[in-house]
């Protein structure tokens, strides 16, 4: 019995330990200090705690609903200025509290994806981020996409760059994957095989009918 309680205690030791450590890199994965803004997405984490344990989306005030306080105001901090506040506070009702501030979506921080991906749209950045990245968040490719011309849009220091990617190859290992950036618009085409299809599919059913509707009144 007295082996496994020690055994417990040491899984909790690493655990913590790792969650520290972890803790401790979250900030590096930020490029610069970022200061919450409504429609952020941010998690907390209360060691032991799971009723002071939250994910929660910034509202337009700039709050989000908090255990006891009710609305606590988040906008406008960083996350190791949240974690203070959120450490001063719980050390009322917890001793040595162990507080982690994650940003799990960045409202200010997206990429767009349109085309022949199953689901195209916005999506948020939370860490370096590549096209394969973002392919992926978007669902992968539809049969008709063409890889092999991908375009990236990008706006650097007021001017508007476009850079071609051969996905093909990044996806065989032979190039290395295209980093995205926060305002990027990702463009997937439609392959000849598939815009043909596409005809096939809604244009020549509808011109054959015409057609037809032609020769009859001609009769």
């Amino acid at each position: 019995m007295g082996s496994s309680v020690s055994l417990f205690n040491s899984c909790r030791r690493l655990f913590l330990i790792g969650f520290l450590l972890l803790h401790t890199a979250a900030p590096f994965l930020e490029a610069e200090e970022y200061r919450i803004k409504p429609g952020d997405e941010i998690e907390i984490f209360v060691w032991e705690s799971p009723e002071f344990s939250r994910k929660a989306v910034v509202q337009l005030d700039g709050t989000i609903p908090y255990p006891i306080v009710g609305e606590l105001i988040v906008s406008g901090q960083n996350s190791r200025e949240l974690e203070g506040e959120l450490k001063n506070f719980l050390a009322k009702y917890i001793k040595a509290p162990q507080v982690s501030v994650l940003m799990t979506r960045y409202i200010s921080r997206q990429v767009t994806v349109l085309g022949e991906v199953r689901q195209p749209g916005a999506y948020s950045i939370v860490k370096e981020f590549s096209l394969t990245d973002l392919v992926a968040e978007a669902g992968g490719f539809t049969q008709q996409a063409q890889i092999r011309n991908v375009s990236v849009l990008r706006n650097q220091d007021g001017v508007r760059e476009r850079f071609d990617v051969n996905m093909r190859k990044i996806l065989k290992g032979k190039k290395e994957d295209f980093k995205l950036q926060s305002g990027d618009v990702v463009y997937i085409p439609r392959s000849a095989v598939g815009s043909w299809n596409w005809i096939v599919t809604n244009i020549l059913p509808t011109l054959t009918l015409a057609l037809s509707i032609v020769t009859l009144a001609t009769l």
